[in-house]
């Protein structure tokens, strides 16, 4: 995951870290550290539904 975290992201960390569970976003049933690389990456979206 990129460098930059917002107030939200960072809450997310410390509830995993706190539970021992992963972060499932609701949209689209990817884990946290997923949603991460892609919007670290913006190209890899576009890779993916090529």
């Amino acid at each position: 995951m990129g460098t930059t975290l917002g107030y939200a992201d960072v809450a997310i960390v410390r509830w995993q870290q706190m539970t021992g569970k992963q972060a499932v976003r609701a949209e689209s049933d990817k884990i946290f550290e997923e949603v991460g690389l892609e919007r670290s990456n913006p190209d890899s979206t576009l890779e993916a539904t090529e």
